[in-house]
């Protein structure tokens, strides 16, 4: 335990370690009081915007005159723009109500029309969102068919009573006994913030689908890589704690994991400021994953499937830690080959960054990159399913990211143990010449 502690005081007061607390100290003021307190999503309304859409529709809809002689595509296009006129004074009657559990579900009806209209279209008639059409992206169709599905998929899930509603009639329609899914529970009030995804529940599934990982990573690789070859430099300090080198390996992977939950307050508290002002959100809320349906050989059928930000949270977390442990058994592995921690922090990097040299949109169809732990290092994708969506590889899930980190977790610690016992064998053979 005094090793324990010894190493643990060291190596908070590292300078490294007062840089990277720094870092992510200030990475997390941006985030939180930059980007996630302005956060504004696309599908965001007011009172005067919905009025204003539905006064433009009408006019368009009663000043145009459908006669033998009118192009189908016209009719077609009122007929949308009365139906989704309909919707909208639905969602305009539940914001004067501040019912925004049945302003999310008539919400959800305007985006499955929005994108089965876009998503099909080959005249270039109609359009997703314009806050979709950035610069450089060649796969805008592909992104915000996946984010309209996401939050359809969502706003359906917080009306659990209309849901209820939907299978009673189906029952009585068709005989059919259909339960609830049981992913579709009780999330309490729906507000505003709810609806936005601005709670601090579903911000921090948000960032913890995007940069927060990759920052995480980088800065617990500093530190293993500190922690593990600073022996290097101190062999005589060593001489204070007489033990074998198992139990010091052992004692330094305890203190890894204690620096990280000590990085991992950082977010955390940031987390809790930002719920106090937004709310913290419930874990039964959802969060929409893309995953098979019905599997029949080569053949899937695939859907946005119902689920929940504390199953969400659980199994990212789960990965979290074995990409914590992956790092932490190569940073020792190379450390004992090379014994220099510049080759230890770029081996640790290729980990981190390794999936971008070869990864790219659809590349699935073509490749099998499914067996390398740098393909899943983008945890948050994966367990949404949009690893799969994107590159077109259904073996880009939670379950094949459990066995690839695993497996490659147990190769490490074979290799490490060969390396020790060969270099204990190394040492008994030269005592013995002696």
């Amino acid at each position: 335990m005094g090793y324990f502690l010894f190493e643990l005081k060291v190596q908070l007061r590292s300078k490294r370690t007062l840089i990277s607390f720094i870092l992510l100290l200030l990475g997390c003021i941006y985030y939180t009081f930059s980007v996630a307190w302005s956060y504004d999503p696309f599908y965001s309304l007011d009172q005067a915007t919905l009025e204003n859409r539905i006064e433009q529709r009408q006019t368009v809809i009663d000043n145009t005159v459908i006669d033998e002689n009118t192009h189908g595509m016209v009719g077609w296009g009122i007929s949308i723009n009365e139906h989704k006129n309909i919707m909208d004074r639905q969602r305009l009657e539940s914001l004067k109500k501040n019912d925004w559990a049945a302003f999310a579900w008539d919400t959800a009806q305007i985006l499955e029309i929005d994108d089965r209209n876009a998503f099909t279209d080959k005249m270039n008639i109609f359009f997703y969102d314009p806050s979709f059409y950035i610069d450089g992206n060649s796969f805008v169709r592909w992104d915000a068919h996946f984010e309209y599905n996401r939050l359809a998929r969502s706003f359906l899930m917080m009306n659990r009573k209309r849901i209820e509603e939907n299978y009673q009639l189906s029952k009585e329609k068709w005989g059919i006994d259909m339960p609830v899914p049981p992913h579709i529970k009780d999330m309490g009030e729906i507000t505003q913030n709810v609806f936005e995804e601005r709670t601090g529940l579903q911000t921090f599934v948000r960032a913890s689908n995007l940069i927060l990982p990759t920052a995480m990573f980088i800065l617990i690789l500093i530190g293993f890589a500190d922690i593990l070859t600073r022996d290097n430099e101190h062999q005589d300090m060593l001489q204070g704690f007489p033990m074998r080198f198992t139990m010091r390996l052992l004692h330094k992977f305890m203190v890894g994991l204690a620096y990280t939950f000590c990085l991992l307050l950082v977010p955390l508290s940031f987390f809790v400021i930002y719920s106090l002002n937004f709310g913290f959100g419930n874990l039964n809320l959802p969060s929409v994953t893309y995953n098979v349906l019905i599997e029949q050989g080569a053949i899937s059928n695939t859907q946005f499937d119902f689920a929940t930000i504390g199953e969400h949270l659980g199994k990212w977390l789960i990965l979290f830690f074995l990409i914590v442990a992956l790092l932490l058994l190569s940073v020792l592995f190379t450390n004992l080959l090379f014994r220099s921690q510049i080759i230890s922090l770029v081996t640790g990097l290729f980990l981190i960054f390794g999936g971008r040299l070869y990864m790219s949109q659809g590349m699935g169809e073509f490749r099998n990159w499914r067996n390398f732990p740098t393909t899943f290092i983008n945890i948050g994708e994966v367990i949404s399913g949009r690893s799969w969506f994107f590159y077109g590889d259904k073996g880009l899930n939670f379950d094949t990211a459990l066995q690839t980190f695993g497996l490659w977790s147990i190769a490490l610690i074979i290799g490490i143990v060969f390396v020790m016992k060969g270099r204990e064998f190394i040492v008994k053979s030269r005592r013995s010449i002696r």
